[in-house]
């Protein structure tokens, strides 16, 4: 293993980076998304109910769920990039 030195002076010789794995990303994400709309739903209850009262458990699922989309979006823009 080249010393710190080496690897600082000469960056030719540092060792070869791995590939990064091809993977499939939309399935988390959408497993996120389902997460995040059984919350929703328990949210809306909860509000409906008067057991929870204010709507921020039903603000905070809907902004999981919007970063759900933006996930799937920024995933379909840069699949060429991680999965080859």
């Amino acid at each position: 293993m080249p010393s710190l030195k080496d690897v600082v002076l000469h960056p030719d010789r540092r060792r070869a980076e791995v590939p990064a794995e091809r993977v499939d990303l939309r399935q988390p994400i959408w497993l996120g998304i389902a997460a995040w709309t059984v919350a929703l739903v328990v949210a809306v209850v909860l509000e409906a109910t008067s057991t929870v009262t204010g709507g921020r458990f039903v603000a905070i699922a809907c902004a999981g769920l919007a970063l759900g989309g933006v996930g799937l979006w920024w995933e379909h823009r840069n699949r060429t990039r991680y999965h080859g």
